[in-house]
C-alpha cells in the first residue's frame, strides 16, 4: 500500500520542493502488523534495513532488494509478517507498506523483494 507520506513526497517533487524517495527495505515479525495509508512505521523492525535498487521504464518504477539468508536472526528462521520501503537506513519516511501473513525465512535461501509503482492517468 502506498502511504499518505509517499503521496505528499510525489506532490512535493512535482512542485520542485525538497522531498524524499525510497532507498531502503525493512522487515517486521510483529504478528499484530496491519498496514494502512496513514502508517509511519512497520512496528518492530528485524535486523538492519536493506538498500534498494530502482529502475524506471516510462511510467513504472521498480524497487528491488534481496534479504540474505545470512542475516536470519532466529535459530529456526525468521517469520516475516510485513515489509516497508523507507527513505533512510534509520528512521526516515515510510512510502510503501505490505503485510505478508507469515513468510518463513531460513538461512537456506535468500528472498528477493520486488515492488512496482505505476503512475497512470484516471
Amino acid at each position: 500500500m502506498i502511504t499518505d507520506i509517499m503521496l505528499e513526497q510525489v506532490a512535493k517533487a512535482l512542485n520542485s520542493e525538497a522531498h524524499t524517495v525510497s532507498g531502503y527495505l525493512a522487515v517486521t515479525t510483529d504478528t499484530s502488523y496491519a498496514a494502512d495509508a496513514t502508517s509511519t512505521d512497520i512496528g518492530t523492525e528485524l535486523g538492519t534495513r536493506i538498500a534498494l535498487t530502482n529502475t524506471r521504464a516510462d511510467n513504472v518504477t521498480t524497487y528491488n532488494a534481496t534479504r540474505s539468508g545470512a542475516v536470519v536472526v532466529g535459530a529456526t528462521g525468521d517469520t516475516l509478517t510485513g515489509v516497508g520501503l523507507f527513505s533512510a537506513s534509520t528512521l526516515g519516511d515510510l512510502s510503501v507498506t505490505v503485510p505478508m501473513g507469515s513468510l518463513s525465512h531460513t538461512t537456506g535461501f535468500d528472498i528477493e523483494f520486488d515492488f512496482e509503482v505505476t503512475v497512470t492517468r484516471r
